[in-house]
């Protein structure tokens, strides 16, 4: 049974935790840009509109719309599979993961005013994503990460993938079209080292060359 959860204009941010599983879940998330921060983070160190923390998850569907806050979507520290993620009109970040272990069989972003997808500190693995109109980056794996990416298009951002700080990503298949530029892999926090980076089959419109700091290794497999 899918439950839906409807948070219509709402001024607060909410969050869900505990130890125990989600199942077949629908969370939908309406807020409004309007509203104003006036810290990144509140008294709970949350910067979520919509926070999952510490939870197991089992084929959950997430929608966000119109998003305040620093991020749209917050997951931490959980594991499972989530069937689809769609996200709108975030303000700041539109879903940011953080130390978790999780299967993501739909993604689709759009219109972000910093990071589409922000991965940290876990393991990803992605059937398809969609990211498109993401101001900074559509797609940023940090923090020692690994990721894996079936398919994944991205349109109109800044930077199309950023690999960073010891993190690993190995891709099926990319398109990126009107980026400024397709992919980067660098070091950004002291404490981690180089990146690196595989597609199997990419496609690339950008206006800028792809940048590989070095130490770290991008690997075409075309």
């Amino acid at each position: 049974k899918t439950i839906e959860i409807y948070f219509e204009n709402n001024d607060q941010k909410v969050l869900l935790s505990g130890q125990g599983e989600i199942s077949n879940w629908k969370i939908i998330v309406n807020s409004d840009q309007n509203l104003n921060l006036l810290t990144r983070q509140d008294i709970n160190l949350l910067t979520g509109c919509l926070t999952l923390y510490n939870l197991k998850l089992d084929n959950i569907n997430i929608q966000s719309n119109n998003a305040f806050c620093e991020d749209a979507v917050n997951i931490v520290n959980s594991q499972g599979f989530i069937n689809e993620i769609k996200i709108e009109n975030s303000l700041f970040d539109g879903l940011d993961v953080d130390h978790s272990e999780l299967k993501i069989g739909k993604i689709n972003i759009s219109s972000s005013g910093n990071d589409c997808l922000d991965l940290s500190g876990g393991n990803y693995e992605i059937a398809n994503a969609y990211l498109s109109e993401c101001k900074d980056k559509g797609i940023s794996v940090g923090e020692k990460s690994k990721a894996t990416i079936d398919d994944a298009n991205i349109i109109k951002s800044f930077i199309g993938l950023a690999v960073k700080d010891s993190s690993e990503v190995h891709a099926k298949k990319i398109k990126f079209d009107e980026t400024k530029m397709c992919f980067a892999l660098y070091r950004k926090k002291q404490e981690f080292g180089p990146s690196f980076l595989s597609i199997q089959n990419v496609q690339c419109k950008s206006n800028f060359d792809n940048y590989v700091q070095r130490g770290s290794l991008y690997i075409n497999e075309n």
